[in-house]
């Protein structure tokens, strides 16, 4: 059963998602999957996208201060 959800992002309603959490409310989708181990470069790059989470391992993305 797919899960609703009010996020906009549109993996939620997707049977194969080729990510394993979502960016925009952090919900894991591959619970199969191993969790990934980010470093702080790759984190960086996610904030550029203004993602919120990091898709590959979950870690909620605060906005680097200037």
């Amino acid at each position: 059963m797919i899960k609703t959800t009010h996020c906009k992002n549109f993996n939620h309603g997707r049977i194969l998602v080729h990510i394993q959490y979502c960016p925009n409310c952090g919900e894991r989708f591959n619970v199969k999957t191993d969790i990934k181990h980010c470093t702080d470069i790759t984190h960086n790059e996610k904030r550029k996208l203004r993602d919120c989470f990091c898709c590959d391992c979950g870690t909620t993305l605060t906005p680097l201060k200037k």
